[in-house]
This record gives C-alpha cells, structure tokens and sequence, in this order.
C-alpha cells in the first residue's frame, strides 16, 4: 500500500473545505518554477493581466488534478482528500 504519492507526481483530489492554493510560483531549492507561467513581478501575462498572483479559491466538492507537493499541507491539514 502507498503512503502518499511521490511529491512531482500529479494527483486527483478532491476539496472538502475552501482552500486558496498558489498554483503560480513553486520552489524547489532556490529555484523557481512557474507553473503558469514566466512573467516578472509587475510584467503582463499573456492575456494583458499585470501582476497576478496565482492564487486560485476552490470551493468544497470542486475535483482538482494537481501536483501532490502543492496540495500536500492541505491534504494533512484534512481540507483536501486524494482520490483513487
């Protein structure tokens, strides 16, 4: 039986409260990755918008397919259930 999933492994997942999750910026050492996308502090994105910061609500019963490591402290914390 698996305990939790590899942490750069995608996961299916389901939200049993609201949760913010910031799907934006993630580190890894001191490296950055930007999930969605590459823009600086204070340059636009691809559809104009200026300074986004990545945060995205989810609302409770909403199913989400996202990297374990994101959702990992929510899935502790019992606000976000894995699914088989």
């Amino acid at each position: 039986m698996i305990d939790s999933p590899d942490l750069e492994q995608f996961v299916f997942c389901r939200v049993l409260e609201t949760v913010q999750i910031d799907v934006r910026r993630q580190t890894n050492g001191n490296e950055k990755l930007g999930l969605l996308g590459d823009e600086e502090e204070g340059e636009e994105d691809q559809y104009g918008d200026e300074d986004l910061d990545g945060v995205q609500e989810h609302e409770p019963g909403s199913c989400l397919i996202v990297m374990y490591k994101v959702v990992r402290n929510l899935v502790l914390e019992g606000k976000i259930e894995l699914m088989l």
